[in-house]
């Protein structure tokens, strides 16, 4: 877990960084309120987990798990007949 929270972090430093080189990247922190609406208040009074909008970050950590989950059963799947003969 710790290798795909350091790969996803880098690449997104390194983006973070070009686009701030070039002036397109303006990052601001605005603190916002926990319920926006009685539809959220609702999912929150239901225990329902919202995870917000999308981010890009998501999906480069799913990418990763998904060719680490992949490699996995290739190798279990190339093993399993060799471990059957001993």
């Amino acid at each position: 877990m710790w290798m795909f929270k350091r790969t996803t972090s880098y690449f997104f430093a390194a983006i973070d960084h070009i686009l701030k080189l070039f002036g397109f990247s303006k990052s601001a922190f605005a603190i916002t309120g926990k319920v926006a609406d009685d539809d959220v208040h609702r999912r929150d009074e239901q225990k329902i987990m919202e995870f917000g909008t999308w981010s890009p970050m998501f999906t480069v950590l799913a990418t990763l798990a998904l060719f680490n989950l992949l490699g996995l059963i290739a190798v279990v799947k190339t093993m399993l007949p060799l471990m059957m003969l001993v």
